[in-house]
This record gives structure tokens, sequence and C-alpha cells, in this order.
């Protein structure tokens, strides 16, 4: 649905969004494919940040569950197989994507939140889910969609995860990254909405950086995240770097592929 954009993909910047607060973590009328605007200036390969490496004996240890904590706080997991099919049939495909977008590796979705945003989970129970990712130049897009075992929990769940304390967790969780990348980020706007709606309850995020080059080039980094609940299902749709042919954040045909994804769970 949407064409490429060009650059260098800063996936891991980018997933720090959901390292810090991944636990947080109806009928419309066809809308009209969005494309956005040209390419911005691509980003060099010093700005090309994948995150710090972990040690070989870290990556053993966790490959065997060592020193693994459980938390405490999540929700409980009763995958079922029809909700399981429900939330791999909504999350974007590369299908709906147009240009040479490519699939891409998740982010994670371990962490223990930020400060003022670990809410207790516990009580929930996660009956389906699934995710998708894609990447191309220095553009990012994610999906993530949770079934939960009844449209009480699923809205309780929306309330605690996604609200105004959730914005911090993306503005300081990816600056902080960018920042060990070795580049020099500064937040230009920030801003937290319940519109426009998608789906019965809908938050964005907007985030907008600057980002400078050790060697004083600067570049504009803009960060959009969509959630929203339709019945039973909690979605999150994640975009980095995606311009906006009119200006508005998020743009048009972020708003298509949120929508896209919100009919896909309203079928029966």
């Amino acid at each position: 649905m949407r064409p490429l954009v060009g650059g260098m993909l800063l996936v891991g910047a980018f997933a720090a969004v959901f390292l810090l607060g991944g636990k947080a973590l109806g009928v419309w009328e066809p809308l009209p494919v969005a494309t956005p605007a040209a390419a911005q200036s691509p980003l060099p390969q010093t700005a090309s940040f994948k995150g710090p490496k972990p040690s070989r004996m870290t990556t053993d240890r966790k490959k065997a569950g060592v020193g693994r904590k459980k938390d405490r706080h999540a929700p409980r997991e009763h995958l079922r197989r029809n909700d399981m099919a429900t939330a791999r049939q909504a999350v974007l495909r590369l299908s709906d994507m147009r240009g040479h977008w490519k699939p891409a590796r998740p982010s994670s979705e371990q962490g223990g939140g930020c400060r003022g945003n670990d809410p207790d989970f516990s009580r929930f129970t996660i009956t389906g889910k699934a995710h998708s990712a894609f990447g191309g130049g220095d553009s990012f897009i994610e999906s993530r969609v949770k079934l939960f075992a009844n449209a009480g929990q699923a809205e309780q769940y929306f309330a605690a995860a996604y609200n105004r304390t959730f914005l911090r967790c993306i503005r300081d969780g990816v600056k902080r990254w960018l920042a060990e990348g070795g580049l020099r980020p500064r937040v230009v706007d920030a801003r937290f909405s319940t519109g426009p709606p998608v789906g019965v309850q809908t938050a964005v995020y907007v985030v907008d950086y600057v980002i400078t080059t050790h060697r004083g080039t600067r570049y504009d980094y803009p960060i959009d995240v969509i959630t929203f609940r339709t019945g039973r299902a909690v979605a999150r749709l994640s975009f980095a770097s995606i311009p906006s042919d009119d200006g508005y954040r998020p743009c048009a045909c972020e708003l298509y592929e949120a929508r896209l994804v919100e009919s896909r769970l309203r079928r029966p």
C-alpha cells in the first residue's frame, strides 16, 4: 500500500521504544491509498545504530534460560488456535506494502516498562497474538495484535498500558538509545492524543527528534505510534522515519494501515 523510502535503517534505536515500554505494551468506508512524500536525505552509515551487543556469555545464558527472571506483572497466556489465526490475519503483511520493503525483525517485548508505567497485568489472559515488521531505507513499520479472554480485559489493559505516561517511555527511551549509538538527539515535539479514532479506544503518540551526527550533520527522525482497541483485541502500529506528504502526524498512510488492521479484527 505504500512505497519504500530510502536511507539507512535505524531499527535498533526504534526498538528501544518497546524494550522500555513493551509491557504497557467497526464498519468503515475504504480509505484511499495514501503514500508518503519523497524520502528525506539518507542517514549516514554512522547513524545506523543497532544497539549494544550482548556478550557471548550473556547470550549463551539467555539461550539456556539461566538468570531469566519471570515478570510477575506480565499477562498470562492461554493461546487458542482460532485467536492465534485471527491475530496473524490482522497484522500488516508484505502484500500490504508497495516497493522494496522487506520483512524485518520485530522489536522485543521484553523489559520492565519505564518509571511510572509498570502496571500489573497478571490478572489478564492473552489468548492470541501476532506481530510483523518491515524495513526499508531509514524507515521501519511494525504491527502487533493481542487478543484477550474478553472485551473487558482488553479495555482495562488498554487503559492501563496506553496512557499519557507511555509517551515519556517512547520519548526518553529512543533518545537514550540514539545517544548510546554516538548520536546527539534532541526532542523537538512530543504529544499524546486520543485521535484520530481507530477502533473503540485510541491512543496516538508522536515524537519528533533532530539527530546530529559526530560530523555536525542534522537529520529529522519522526516516530509515530498508533494504538487501539476493538472488541477483545488490542493493537499497536509503530512507524519510524515515515515522511508525511501533507505535514500531518500521524500521516494518512499510517492511519490507513491502522484502520486496515482494525477492519481485519472485526471480521467474523
